[in-house]
């Protein structure tokens, strides 16, 4: 087994920023590497969570909640760890009538010790109202925009920052501290594209202002990591970053992945809302805030601290949706609400450092059997010893120093097999026929058509010498198809297909329940079809399974993913695709496990394939790209599910991924409209929205669209 390596520092290069080239701020073009190593620093320690919800979130809802439910929800997020609640807001009950309680609900609370109940005061007289109620701390907001601030606020930024000196004078009078919002800090409905200088300007008089934390907003979510990361260092060219916290909207499902490059240049205060309360109002119908249980589980899976109880925020998340007679828009919340007691938990799977001590085969730089010859006192301190050197690799993102996002990234669209062969019902030929059309339409060149695979098992897949004799002759395009046997690979040869796929599992027993054998008989079994395929010139794709957590014997060690993706390598699978099937991975724990594997295969033969079962998909492509991975599968409209999370999503949606890549300025040669008509397509047939917040938020604003 190979010593896990020491990070010898944090420096993630990062193809944006200063030599970005910008057209009246807006980003243009790919980025740049030369010279432009941007010194992100390691993931805090500790991340102060700011609940945004009982303001943010309720201000949204169409119905009034009665006061009496709003304290209640605080009083359960308090009770979850919570430690700063923004409580409400003292504005005209004319412009927002859900607030209208804000005397009665500050009233309420105004008692509940070591707790931050920060209210939002647009300009003085909503100030001292706030004062009079009890208020200890007050939050003002400006936008960024020129345009958003004088069609929102009916003033400029500069009437706006004169306004807000006002407010910042009276409460240092009464010491009361100024928590202080700036939205559009990417993208305006209005403007389009926000110039990072704006953004930093409106900060650097906040701060001036005495404001004591200042909180970047993406109000329509509109933004990607390629565009987060240059705002966000022009901004720390002028404050520092102890005094920053983000704020990010999950319109284009881009939340999660635009905090962790927050965490990694230094953020250490995260807003965000139970359940995902709120929406944005220029994406009808699209999600708003990020969900607090998702930041959550992607922190816990960081070993970051935050000293919030999970269960408890889901309570608390549960009370407010039922009352507003609705599901929770975090995905954490909706999949551990549904996995069974059988399953993996979040607390086995999420984190492999947390499990250290149940896992010491997998970690120890001894072998076990040594261990257990020696003394308990021994043992312990040897233990303790590896527990606190593993802390110390973890929390610093596992990864020293993260490769170059890649300029070019191929995108393996799995849609048609991976996604449909997980549906009810049967779809009809011709429909998969068309599908597989539109997505060559879109640009895509690998599209994964179907399965070999016993209609026993998988009835949806029993046409698949049907749909290989209609896109055989589709050229410029690979068509994979999925062989689980000799018997799979001879019937896939006779159908015409010219690439094939393997898949294996990364854990035992899953292996034994999937395809009841265990790993080595499954590698023996593939050897033989990878022989076959070599006398044949086929090439052939290698899968494994459960990665990172295993919904039987919970988290998956990093060395025995290696080990499998070896012998597929060996084999001579020219690619190999790395699969979290049931959606269970962070970042925390994906980063270990590439680097095991890159050990033994070459980046470039590797591929990832996540499911988004607790909307993790996206921040985990983002540090699999870090670290070179230049291929990632993906399927249409999120296509595909986790049966281990019944309602919960499953594949990634190709929209989603694109839409990222497109922020980063990472070519793909995908037509987003394109792609979209193509999910579109199958979603009607199959009667159900599409799984890709993108497309959800782009099907309803073409116009703000095409100015972002």
């Amino acid at each position: 087994m190979q010593r896990l390596r020491r990070p010898s520092g944090l420096l993630i290069q990062f193809k944006a920023s200063r030599l970005m080239r910008r057209n009246n701020g807006a980003v243009s073009g790919a980025f740049s590497s030369t010279n432009n190593k941007l010194a992100l620093g390691k993931i805090p320690e500790f991340v102060k969570i700011v609940e945004v919800g009982p303001r943010d979130g309720l201000q949204n809802e169409k119905q009034v909640i009665p006061t009496h439910v709003k304290i209640k929800l605080i009083e359960m997020l308090v009770s979850s760890g919570l430690t700063v609640v923004e409580a409400t807001s003292f504005v005209s009950p004319k412009w927002i009538p859900q607030l209208a309680d804000a005397k009665d609900v500050m009233k309420a609370i105004r008692n509940m010790g070591g707790v931050r109940f920060p209210v939002l005061t647009p300009n003085l007289k909503g100030f001292e109202a706030a004062v009079a109620a009890g208020a200890k701390e007050v939050a003002i907001f400006a936008s960024a925009s020129e345009s958003f601030s004088k069609s929102n606020i009916n003033c400029s930024i500069e009437d706006s920052l004169r306004r807000y000196r006002d407010v910042a004078i009276a409460a240092r009078k009464l010491c009361i501290p100024v928590r202080r919002y700036i939205s559009r800090v990417v993208g305006c409905p209005i403007q389009g594209a926000v110039p990072p200088s704006q953004v930093a300007y409106v900060a650097k008089e906040l701060l001036d202002m005495g404001c004591f934390d200042i909180s970047l907003g993406d109000t329509i979510g509109v933004g990607t990591p390629g565009t987060i990361v240059p705002m966000l260092e022009e901004v720390i060219d002028v404050v520092p970053t102890e005094k920053l916290a983000v704020h990010f909207h999950d319109t284009y499902g881009q939340a999660l992945s635009n905090i962790l490059v927050s965490l990694q240049m230094g953020i250490s205060t995260v807003d965000s809302s139970v359940s995902g309360l709120g929406g944005c109002p220029y994406a009808k119908g699209a999600s708003g805030n990020v969900a607090t249980e998702d930041v959550v589980y992607m922190l816990n899976g960081l070993g970051v601290t935050t000293n919030v109880d999970l269960q408890k925020l889901m309570l608390a998340g549960d009370f407010i949706c039922k009352h507003l007679g609705r599901s929770s828009c975090s995905k954490t919340a909706i999949a551990l609400n549904k996995v069974h007691s059988s399953c993996a938990s979040q607390n086995e799977v999420c984190s492999l450092l947390h499990r250290v001590m149940l896992q010491e085969d997998v970690y120890l730089l001894v072998p076990v059997s040594f261990l257990h010859g020696i003394s308990p006192i021994l043992f312990t301190m040897v233990t303790m010893l590896w527990i606190l050197y593993s802390w110390q690799v973890w929390s610093v993102m596992v990864e020293p120093a993260l490769a170059n996002i890649p300029e070019f990234v191929k995108i393996v669209e799995v849609g048609p097999r991976d996604g449909l062969q997980n549906e009810k019902q049967i779809v009809p030929t011709h429909v998969k026929v068309r599908l597989i059309q539109m997505l060559l339409s879109s640009g895509l060149t690998v599209v994964e058509a179907t399965s070999f695979v016993s209609p026993k098992w998988v009835p949806q897949l029993a046409d698949a010498k049907d749909v290989m004799e209609a896109i055989r002759n589709m050229g410029g395009a690979r068509f994979p198809v999925l062989t689980p046997n000799l018997k799979g690979f001879e019937a896939a040869v006779d159908a015409g297909a010219k690439e094939v796929a393997i898949f294996a599992s990364a854990s035992e027993s899953f292996s034994k329940s999937n395809i009841n054998c265990s790993i080595e008989d499954s590698l023996r079994r593939y050897r033989d079809v990878a022989s076959a395929a070599r006398k044949l010139s086929i090439p052939v794709r290698g899968y494994i399974s459960c990665v990172v957590g295993c919904p039987t014997e919970g988290a998956v060690p990093p060395s025995q993913v290696a080990y499998v993706a070896k012998e597929l390598y060996d084999m001579g699978c020219f690619d190999i695709s790395l699969g979290d099937t049931i959606g269970v991975g962070t970042p925390g724990t994906v980063v270990p496990m590439l680097k095991e594997v890159i050990d033994v295969v070459p980046a470039e033969k590797l591929a990832v394939h996540f499911h988004d079962t607790y909307g993790q998909a996206l921040s985990n492509i983002l540090v699999s790209l870090q670290m070179g991975i230049s291929t990632v599968d993906s399927s249409v409209s999120g296509l595909g599910g986790c049966p281990y999370a019944k309602g919960a999503s499953g594949n990634v949606a190709t929209e989603d991924v694109v839409y990222m890549l497109n922020g980063l300025g990472v070519k793909t040669n995908i037509d987003l409209k394109t792609l979209m008509l193509a999910g579109d397509f199958i979603c009607k047939h199959l009667g159900r929205s599409s799984g890709s917040k993108t497309a959800v938020a782009l099907s309803k604003v073409p116009a703000h669209a095409s100015k972002l």
